[in-house]
């Protein structure tokens, strides 16, 4: 528009009955992007996210339902979902945005930010055959006849509702034979998360509907610096380098079901050292000395 700016919009729905047995899934999405060209600059603002719903069938297929002992019909019966509760959907929107900035510098480099948001919200349900109540947060029941009541079908909901936003820059110089690039991020995560039962068979007079059997929340703040070279001394050989520093720190609060409380650091340094070498008319050899570390899964923490 002008030479000044560029709009672009889409819009898409996506809908399957998958090929398992209740693997259902309906999806919904939008992309919007707007972009202003400056002399040595971009600046553009984007959008994207949508609404998903999905009825779960992680489980694997059994045995005798690949070998067509439930039907007799192989082809059918490998369709088999063992969850057949038709209300274990899963739903989810996690809209983005994004603020992006690129800036052609007249010393012959580039400076690239991010600025992002997006929010993540949603839920699944399962359905449990006789569980222990006091798994779920809820007492004993006492029949009238002064029996006693310590398990039942119930279906659980669980929830998360989260934010993550943070900023990337990299600054990018290039000098011919000589590339270099210095990076990094900074990320903050939050999250809330709990568990309720939305129905049970068998379900403790004196206790409040949609009872949580864990509400807790989460942080999750990280901090990285990466710098990167690549030298081609001759047309044939490419070195390449890297570190990358990160350090993030775990942390688990507002606990209103068990207390419990958690703030744990980690650091990872990752360097990395490579060659390439251009044998000939399609050839080439890579050498590479890296180092890799896994975070861990929260729940390990």
């Amino acid at each position: 528009i002008e030479g000044r700016w560029s709009l672009t919009a889409r819009y898409s729905r996506l809908s399957t009955d998958g090929y398992r047995d209740q693997s259902w899934v309906e999806m919904w999405n939008a992309y919007l992007s707007l972009t202003r060209f400056g002399e040595r600059s971009r600046l553009r603002l984007v959008f994207f996210g949508g609404p998903e719903r999905t009825h779960l069938a992680y489980e694997g297929v059994p045995q005798r339902a690949l070998k067509g002992s439930l039907t007799g019909d192989r082809e059918r019966d490998r369709r088999f979902n063992p969850i057949t509760y038709p209300g274990e959907i899963d739903t989810f929107m996690q809209p983005h945005y994004q603020l992006i900035h690129e800036l052609d510098l007249a010393s012959g480099g580039t400076l690239a930010q991010t600025l992002y948001a997006y929010q993540g919200e949603g839920s699944y349900d399962q359905f449990r055959a006789n569980r222990h109540l006091n798994e779920y947060n809820l007492p004993d029941i006492i029949q009238p006849d002064g029996s006693l009541v310590t398990r039942t079908d119930l279906v659980r909901r669980r929830n998360v509702a989260e934010w993550d936003y943070g900023w990337v820059p990299t600054l990018t110089r290039d000098f011919g034979r000589l590339t270099w690039s210095v990076g990094g991020e900074v990320r903050a995560h939050r999250a809330h998360h709990w568990g309720e039962v939305t129905w049970a068979r068998s379900y403790p007079p004196d206790s409040a509907p949609d009872r949580r059997y864990y509400d807790y929340r989460v942080d999750k703040d990280s901090g990285t610096v990466t710098v990167a070279a690549t030298w081609r001394p001759h047309a044939a050989l490419t070195f390449s380098s890297g570190l990358q520093l990160t350090r993030h720190r775990y942390r688990m609060h507002d606990d209103l079901i068990r207390n419990v409380a958690i703030s744990e650091p980690f650091t990872f340094v990752l360097p990395r050292l490579g060659a390439v070498i251009r044998l000939g008319e399609g050839g080439e050899a890579h050498v590479n000395l890296a180092r890799g570390m896994r975070e861990p899964n929260f729940r390990d923490i």
